[in-house]
């Protein structure tokens, strides 16, 4: 008769030895799909330059990605980014992020996550954005201005020299 440790001790082995094999599959499934995944750009490419006559030529290639991608999924290879973003809030991206919301460029890669968060960022969006555009405005006009009097500045030192003729 086998002893209640000895038992428990086998499970434990079987269990490790079969999440062993579950993380050396995944491994392998994603080192295949590093290999097939950047030459399906070229795939696509050459199905839509081809047209319809490329169908039948990458149809096994593609059907292969899509079972190596659905059998890493399954295996538990996460195909998405991480659901929490890991941000370093320092200066400098505190920066980006307010000139691309003064901008209207957009969020960029950073984003408010609490409601208060959001909510600051479209007050501060609401009043910097006019700011922002008149400063544009005003610093358009002196660019204007001072390629205006370059020029006018360097038409008179060519005039003064035989160098332009009106």
């Amino acid at each position: 008769m086998k002893s209640v440790h000895g038992g428990a001790g086998e499970r434990r082995e079987s269990l490790l030895r079969r999440q062993k094999l579950r993380r050396q599959r995944a491994l392998k499934l994603k080192q295949q799909l590093m290999v097939v995944g950047p030459q399906l750009g070229l795939y696509v490419f050459f199905v839509v330059y081809t047209a319809l006559g490329a169908k039948n030529v990458l149809a096994p290639q593609l059907a292969a990605y899509e079972a190596a991608v659905e059998a890493a999924v399954d295996s538990g290879v996460r195909m998405t980014r991480p659901l929490r973003p890991r941000y370093q809030w320092r200066f400098m991206e505190s920066v980006l992020f307010s000139c691309t919301v003064l901008t209207t460029i957009g969020y960029g890669n950073m984003a408010p996550v609490t409601t208060g968060g959001r909510l600051f960022c479209i007050l501060f969006g609401f009043i910097g954005i006019p700011l922002t555009l008149s400063v544009i405005a005003a610093l358009g006009t002196l660019f204007a201005n001072a390629v205006s009097a370059a020029g006018h500045r360097s038409r008179r030192l060519l005039l003064k020299y035989g160098l332009w003729k009106e």
